[in-house]
Order: C-alpha cells, then structure tokens, then sequence
C-alpha cells in the first residue's frame, strides 16, 4: 500500500472532504487489496457488496477486482470491520469507472437559454449497456415489475433525464416515487437523473 493512498486512509472521517475523496478515488485503482469473504454479501439496503481491506499484505490489484465487478451487478465495501467503513461503491460506480475510467463523472450546467420544450429519445448504449438493462431489468422482476419502460428527457440536449415509465411500475403513488428511484439510482452512475413521469405525457416509451 503506497504511502500516500495510507495517509488518506489515516484522515479522520469527519475531516474527508470533497477533496479526500477525488484523491482517494483516483489512488484506489493503483492499490492492492484483500478480499474478507469470497462471495458478496447483503447491505444494509439489501444490495450485494463485496466486502475487502487494505492491509501491508495485500496482494489482489484492486483494477482486477473492479473490472471483475463491472458486469456483476455487485457493489464494493472497503474495510467494512471498521466502525465506518473507508468507502463504499455502489454497483454505478463502478461500471462508470469501467466505462469512463472516473467512479464520479462531473455534471455540465443546464442551459439557461434552453427550451421549455422537452426533446424525447432512447438512451445509447454507452449510456446505458445492455448488460446493466439486464441487470436492472432482473431488479424489477424481482420486485413483481415485469415489463418496465424508459425514455430519455432533456431541454437541452447535453443534460439528460433517465425516465420511468409509472404506468409499467404498477402505477404506484407520488410518495413512493422517491423509494423507487432511489433503489434504482445504485445501478446507475452518480451523475445520472432520474424520473418517474406518466405515458399521458410522453409516449415515445421503450422497454427496458
């Protein structure tokens, strides 16, 4: 373990700043690592983490690891025997990082000239890889939603909304729309909007 990703690691967790982590981030790639349990285990939030430590003894290249996890659907916990752990990844993060080589994407300002007018497409597949469709389209079964739907919203074509279709979620009401796309939001990158909105207003919906 470097000298400097250990003096990170040695900050303490009310003094790591926005700053602590873009360096921590950018370090984490280069280190090696141990894995505490060979399979992924259960999250608070019910989400699988595979569970790891940084020790003098390390010897699994972190890189490896992440780029095992991209296609998993599995998040990652770095030394989570600790009161708190040093980082956790949700599964966005990571297929981000194996996408884009960034676990964090900075977003771009909206335009204030913008329309109010909203411009309606499908998402690319750099945007959304079919293997995370896939992964959450499993999510959504499991959760009794069979046939979810999305559509792409923006106002000015360099900011994007992801949307869901409320109608294929059953319909549920306003107040579990935060829930939902919470849940939802771990597959996806940090950077990433996302909505519930309803076919009466958009029609031009895809299935997951």
């Amino acid at each position: 373990m470097s000298t400097q990703f250990q003096g990170l690691l040695s900050v303490a967790d009310n003094k790591r700043d926005s700053v602590w982590e873009q360096n921590f981030l950018e370090l984490f790639p280069t280190v090696k690592i141990n894995l505490l349990k060979e399979t992924p285990q259960s999250g608070p939030d019910n989400f699988p983490y595979l569970l790891i430590e940084t020790s003098e003894k390390a010897a699994e290249p972190a890189k490896d690891v992440l780029a095992w996890l991209s296609d998993k659907g599995i998040g990652l916990v770095l030394n989570p025997q600790k009161e708190f752990p040093d980082y956790i990844w949700s599964y966005g993060m990571i297929w981000n990082y194996a996408q884009t080589g960034k676990f964090i994407t900075e977003t771009s300002e909206m335009d204030e000239s913008a329309s109010d007018q909203f411009f309606v497409g499908t998402p690319s597949e750099s945007y959304l890889p079919r293997t995370v469709r896939t992964l959450i389209k499993q999510f959504c079964s499991d959760q009794g939603i069979m046939k979810p739907k999305i559509t792409m919203l923006s106002k000015d074509q360099r900011n994007f909304d992801l949307c869901f279709s409320i109608e294929s979620f059953g319909s549920p009401s306003e107040k579990e729309h935060d829930g939902i796309l919470r849940a939802l939001a771990w597959f996806l990158p940090n950077h990433y909007s996302l909505a519930m909105v309803s076919e009466s207003d958009f029609s031009q919906f895809i299935d997951l």
